[in-house]
């Protein structure tokens, strides 16, 4: 769970400094840690889930610039996800900063 924190932090931090290329060269490999990693599978899909909601609407915030979509596409992902987001109300601050 811990690991986990950090890696957010991480993505958190980068995406402040504006270190973009940053995250989307590592979704991949985290998406794959989420996938594999046995320690992780005990905390539950919900969990997991969660963390993979926050890193996709993460990408899409930063791909808002250059794809078709708008602000209130966004705010309707992330309320589709229910409770199964991670920093929501991080998130949704960056929305709002679009």
């Amino acid at each position: 769970e811990y690991a986990i924190d950090r890696y957010i932090f991480s993505f958190k931090a980068h995406f402040e400094l504006g270190q973009t290329d940053y995250i989307l060269e590592k979704k991949r490999a985290f998406m794959e840690y989420l996938k594999y990693n046995n320690s992780i599978q005990k905390l539950g899909k919900d969990y997991k889930t969660s963390y993979e909601n926050f890193l996709n609407l993460l990408v899409c915030i930063i791909e808002f610039p250059f794809k078709s979509y708008t602000k209130n596409d966004l705010y309707a992902m992330l309320k589709s996800f229910g409770g199964l987001i991670a920093e929501s109300k991080w998130l949704r601050a960056k929305i709002n900063a679009l």
